[in-house]
């Protein structure tokens, strides 16, 4: 029996203030109640303005766009009623958790939402510990808001959304900055809720591997438009569709679709296993790839027994010793409070040791003033406002250059080389808080590599971006790497980065370092999941139907030995 319709879109079109561009371009979409819809596509494609016309923050926040079409939402059309009731209808729970956390304890933010429609005090008792329980922080809701990790954070927000009991729940790429095992426990309450509560559920995602599994369908958006709106498996069958525009489906999905099946895309290892396991017959190639630029280089970074202790008595580092060569490629990992940021902050000089010792070629941190060290170090945060504060992009990318005295000829040079690298062109006279937060983040890596450093730390470079822009952003590292020479070192949650692109990992657990070697090494570590490490798929389905093989790390390897050798 076909269910209710709760949300309707006819004809919508939508243009911001100040604006002549349409950000959305005659969508029309129904979603019925208890749906599961991954909605993805590229950074700047329209998916976050439709979201804010579903919950009604357009047109009642933002009131000065252009606004054409309807979005009704449980037979209400949006433009006709306030906000306030809106949001009894529709909840979002942003990326950033903490742009929606306001209370001091987790139990007075979830209640904040029901207390502020100033509904009867037994109503909001029982809606606040009936979202606590469903989220799965009832057991520490008496915990500082401070106090929490990024998963207890996210979950908080999701529990503060559920207390409004919406009919619809919008999930803006909730899994962006937490750790692997944080991510899967994050979609597995989401799908656990909307199991539960039968609530329809709406997930913006670039990455597609672990959510795809949940959903009832797949939307594609590009240029503000649906381009593809199908249940996934048949969605996966316009794979090229979702490369073309930037988004990197499913790794089983792609393998699959690639070696030419074409009848339903297997989405998951399971299903992976199951088309491919048959397939191998006769022996395979059992070549391991070379590492490409090696460790030859004179000693860029040394660390020897490096403890670090924060003033609220947090001890970060604890005995860290290591050494990173010159032209070295190296992936940084484990999870939130691991210590890899405590780290990286102390090579670039933002922090200094507790004890021990950190040089950058030869330079001690603990004696060199920031001033020099930013000669030799380019450090790209995880929140790119953190480095952002001029008045346009194009200034933003000229004041590294200019302070460290080049002509402005070079200036200029530098700039235009960084905006077409990282397709900020048309940005160029924007305000850097006008941007999105994948664009910030472009712009952030921007202004560091204006300076050409010699050692380029980027702090999770992939946060927030679609493949497309995540691959250039990688690409561009690698190549400046191989190219000019340049140290790269990045930290990441995402394994499929780290097994694409990283020459050598080094793996942090509780301030010390527990794994420092190749990619596929560690990704074949039967020790791995105490980590909360996860391999990327296709390494999974390699070791599924070829346990005996070295580990493979990406597509286009497993697609080179799945193939029969030829004999004869």
């Amino acid at each position: 029996m076909s269910r209710e319709v709760v949300l309707r879109i006819e004809d919508l079109w939508y243009k911001y203030p100040f604006s002549d561009e349409w950000v959305l371009k005659g969508i029309n979409l129904e979603v019925r109640k208890g749906e599961f819809i991954v909605l993805t596509g590229r950074s700047g494609c329209g998916k976050s303005t439709l979201a804010l016309t579903i919950c009604g923050y357009i047109p009642h926040v933002i009131d000065k766009g252009v606004m054409k079409g309807r979005v009704i939402v449980k037979g209400i059309d949006t433009k006709t009623k306030p906000l306030h009731h809106l949001t009894q209808l529709v909840g979002v729970v942003l990326q950033n958790p903490e742009d929606q956390l306001f209370a001091l304890t987790v139990e007075e933010d979830v209640a904040f939402g029901p207390e502020n429609l100033a509904m009867p005090k037994e109503e909001i008792i029982r809606r606040v510990e009936r979202a606590m329980r469903d989220a799965g922080v009832y057991e520490i809701r008496d915990r500082p808001i401070f106090a929490l990790s990024g998963g207890q954070k996210q979950r908080t927000a999701i529990a503060g959304i559920l207390a409004m009991e919406p009919e619809i729940i919008i999930f803006d790429e909730p899994t962006s900055d937490l750790d692997p095992q944080g991510a899967m426990a994050v979609l597995s309450v989401i799908s656990e809720i909307q199991r539960r509560r039968d609530v329809t559920v709406i997930l913006i995602e670039h990455r597609l591997d672990e959510v795809s599994k949940y959903a009832d369908r797949v939307i594609l958006m590009e240029d503000g438009e649906i381009i593809v709106d199908d249940e996934p498996h048949k969605a996966y069958t316009r794979l090229n569709e979702f490369l073309e525009k930037g988004v990197r489906p499913p790794q089983i999905s792609e393998a699959a679709y690639k070696y030419g099946w074409r009848d339903g895309m297997p989405i998951s290892l399971e299903e992976g296993v199951q088309l491919f396991k048959p397939l191998v017959n006769g022996p395979v190639r059992i070549d391991r790839h070379g590492t490409g630029v090696g460790a030859g280089g004179r000693v860029a970074i040394e660390v020897e027994d490096l403890w670090h202790t924060y003033p609220n008595g947090v001890t970060a580092l604890k005995g860290v010793s290591l050494t990173i060569r010159e032209g070295e490629f190296v992936a940084i990992i484990g999870r939130n409070g691991s210590g890899k940021s405590t780290l990286s902050q102390i090579l670039v000089g933002l922090l200094k040791p507790t004890r021990g010792t950190a040089r950058i070629y030869g330079h001690d941190v603990r004696e060199t003033p920031m001033t020099e060290i930013i000669k030799y170090v380019g450090y790209v945060f995880q929140n790119p406002d953190h480095q952002l504060f001029t008045n346009t992009v194009e200034d933003e990318l000229a004041f590294g250059p200019r302070n460290l005295g080049l002509d402005e000829e070079e200036v200029r040079r530098r700039v235009e080389d960084a905006l077409q690298v990282l397709g900020l062109e048309k940005f160029r006279d924007r305000h850097p808080q006008s941007l999105s937060r994948g664009q910030r983040r472009r712009l952030a890596v921007a202004t560091i590599l204006t300076m050409q450093p010699k050692i380029l730390i980027l702090d999770e470079p992939t946060t927030g971006q679609d493949w497309g822009h995540s691959v250039k952003l990688m690409d561009l590292a690698k190549r400046l790497n191989r190219e000019r020479g340049i140290t790269v070192i990045f930290i990441t949650h995402d394994m499929r980065v780290v097994a694409e692109y990283a020459e050598r990992v080094i793996l942090m657990h509780n301030g010390k370092i527990i794994f420092d070697g190749e990619p596929g090494e560690l990704f074949r570590s039967e020790w791995l999941p105490e980590y909360d490490i996860l391999p990327p798929y296709i390494t999974q389905l390699g070791m599924n139907i070829f346990p005996d093989r070295p580990a493979i790390l990406s597509v286009e390897d497993f697609l080179e030995v799945i193939r029969p050798v030829e004999t004869g």
